[in-house]
């Protein structure tokens, strides 16, 4: 039987681990995880577990991104139910050097 969530997929993005040690946010980690069970857990949010990816870590790299955003698209195109959801979480920060 059909969940109201079966059309909901969600792309989650944590950004901790940085080859400088000093930009580094080891709680992205557990921010991501504990999204993660709450979206999954069928008395909460209700996400059937393939419907979420999760990018972390070393390999939140901007290629893994950009190809978990090309999944994430394939799925909602894929997906002809008029109550199709997507949902993108990015938890981290950015940096530019110049030069």
């Amino acid at each position: 039987m059909a969940t109201s969530m079966d059309h909901a997929y969600a792309l989650l993005i944590g950004v901790d681990a940085n080859a400088t040690a000093r930009l580094a946010l080891p709680a992205v980690a557990n921010d991501i995880q504990r999204l993660h069970d709450v979206l999954v857990d069928p008395d909460r949010a209700g996400y059937p577990p393939e419907n979420v990816l999760r990018v972390t870590g070393r390999g939140a790299t901007r290629d893994a991104i950009l190809q978990s955003l090309d999944w994430l698209s394939a799925k909602v195109k894929g997906d002809r139910d008029e109550n199709t959801t997507a949902l993108v979480y990015y938890s981290g920060h950015g940096h530019l050097e110049n030069g």
